[in-house]
């Protein structure tokens, strides 16, 4: 259901004029994904925050962000001349930035802000109750914590990841094959589509050889050090 949903969506964003789908997933990515984003990366090095610095940085940033992602069609709303009011908006960017108001500038400006508010909620760090301080500090001391993989993985498995990464891009490769009877041969668009597949399929290859030549490695070592432990076993015995 969920996949019928975007496709629908997808659908419906390819059919809006002057707009596809990756102008709409950029310009979605920039106002929702990018102020969400911020606290985020923010929380992961600066510890001395309040715990309501994500939320207030996430609702400050979005009304920048909103802004950036409609500022074309409001200022063609108080212009009464959608084309009057993108070029305005296009001439103030490049005023105060150099550029056109794309997306770039609307990344930047959202960074800016966000980055901005995380960092004037710093000072009020000491609102937080003493638990929550413990909470960030109990965090980032397992943060920062190397991995034990003896006690929290076990085994390594390298070889068997390399492998099973290798053998699944390889079928991928192949699969993507499959687009040359949905593209323009005779334009020559199946080359573009067996140059992806020959990179997917090639990555692949090279994955499934290392993982191979890791796990034989891998025995080999373990057969020897068998041997090795049998013959001081029998030594011993003697």
């Amino acid at each position: 259901m969920f996949g019928v949903c975007i496709i629908g969506l997808a659908l419906y964003f390819e059919a809006q004029q002057g707009k596809g789908v990756f102008t709409w997933m950029l310009g979605i990515g920039a106002m929702i994904g990018v102020p969400m984003s911020i606290p985020m990366l923010m929380g992961l090095f600066v510890k001395r925050a309040p715990s309501w610095a994500a939320i207030v940085t996430v609702c400050i940033t979005m009304v920048p962000s909103v802004l950036g992602i409609y500022a074309k069609s409001i200022a063609g709303y108080f212009y009464g001349d959608a084309a009057q009011g993108a070029q305005a908006v296009d001439d103030l960017s490049i005023y105060l930035t150099g550029n056109p108001w794309s997306f770039q500038t609307k990344l930047l400006l959202n960074l800016v802000v966000g980055v901005t508010v995380f960092a004037c909620t710093i000072p009020f760090a000491r609102t937080s109750s003493q638990a929550y301080h413990d909470k960030v500090s109990a965090f980032f001391k397992r943060m920062h914590t190397p991995v034990d993989l003896a006690t929290e993985v076990g085994e390594l498995n390298d070889g068997k990841q390399l492998v099973v990464m290798g053998r699944f891009s390889m079928i991928t490769g192949c699969l993507i094959t499959l687009l040359c009877f949905a593209v323009n041969v005779s334009a020559g668009e199946h080359w573009a589509v067996l140059f992806v597949a020959g990179t997917v399929a090639g990555v692949g290859s090279i994955l499934n050889f290392l993982g191979m030549r890791y796990n034989n490695r891998t025995r080999v070592l373990a057969e020897q050090a068998q041997s090795e432990a049998q013959a001081v076993c029998v030594t011993e015995t003697i």
